[in-house]
């Protein structure tokens, strides 16, 4: 989308809601980007853009780009010690949109989540639309909010790695011990 609007000479900014995200406290950073899933892809446009934004995206070859109705957003208020205090946001659009996102999650710091109509805590577990569950904090696989996402990820995926190696290292001494049985065992039986 960004390469098309350039080329209808529009210089206005088309970029995902994640490339906005400054800053996020380290601690809340899993169930942030847990909770918000893809949506922390869905594009931003300025509003008096957004008709040649849906252009592009109608006629392109983008039909699953999820564009951010920027016309409708508003400055949504937060709610005291709301998920979006843990975000630093560089765009007003892409901040509105975590606004109506985040804003009237809060951030629970207690154990009494039955307290909370729309709350969550850093380990995963949130009340929302009256219900109580856990958020899997493994299922983002890449981190993308921040400037310290790249290095994470590179943490991540090196321990990973690491541990890969170790089950390859074990898988190869275990093959290596059965290769040394099966030629005991055929010695033994040529010896009978």
């Amino acid at each position: 989308m960004i390469f098309s609007f350039k080329k209808k000479n529009i210089d206005s900014p088309v970029e995902m809601v994640c490339k906005y995200v400054t800053e996020i406290d380290e601690e809340w950073r899993a169930v942030i980007e847990n909770y918000l899933g893809w949506r922390r892809y869905d594009i931003i446009v300025d509003p008096s853009y957004l008709d040649i934004a849906q252009q592009v995206r109608n006629k392109g070859n983008y039909p699953h780009a999820r564009l951010v109705n920027t016309y409708q957003l508003k400055d949504f208020e937060c709610v005291e010690q709301s998920l979006m205090e843990k975000l630093s946001v560089s765009n007003i659009h892409a901040a509105r949109y975590l606004k109506f996102l985040l804003g009237k999650i809060v951030a629970i710091e207690d154990d009494n989540v039955k307290e909370y109509p729309r709350g969550m805590k850093k380990d995963g577990t949130a009340s929302l639309n009256m219900t109580i569950f856990s958020l899997d904090l493994h299922h983002v696989n890449d981190y993308v909010f921040g400037e310290s996402a790249l290095s994470l990820n590179i943490e991540k995926h090196e321990k990973h790695l690491n541990e890969l190696m170790a089950r390859l290292s074990s898988l190869e001494k275990n093959q290596h011990y059965a290769q040394d049985f099966k030629n005991d065992f055929q010695a033994m039986l040529s010896m009978a």
